[in-house]
């Protein structure tokens, strides 16, 4: 998969893994994305489904996954605190494209496990 990622994502821990994050959505891994949220995660896609736990995510994200991306494209990466938030596209082979936004809400200031996302998509 192509990857195009802003210039300044390696110089922040929380960025890396926000790249990586994603590259698990892109990529259909469950596994990855699930090993980093909360157990009572909430995942709000805004203008379609709010969903509760670690359970409803995996069917959601397994119903969802086209395949996998033959491009991710991360304009860019902010992190502070708690918070952080990510925009980009991922490119399937088929030509769909999805443009996203998405905001994160980590359970603390250290460590990588999310209790909340909410979610802006579309088709381009």
């Amino acid at each position: 998969m192509e990857i195009t990622i802003p210039d300044d994502c390696g110089n922040s821990p929380r960025k890396k893994f926000l790249v990586e994050f994603n590259r698990a959505f892109a990529e259909g891994d469950p596994e990855f994305v699930l090993d980093h949220v909360n157990d009572d995660i909430v995942w709000d896609m805004v203008g379609g489904k709010k969903l509760s736990g670690k359970a409803e995510m995996r069917k959601e994200m397994e119903a969802m996954m086209p395949g996998k991306a033959s491009a991710m494209v991360l304009y860019s990466l902010i992190t502070h605190g708690r918070e952080a938030a990510c925009n980009g596209e991922f490119h399937y082979p088929d030509g769909e494209k999805i443009a996203f936004c998405d905001i994160y809400t980590f359970t603390k200031t250290t460590g990588n496990t999310l209790k909340r996302i909410t979610s802006y998509a579309t088709s381009l």
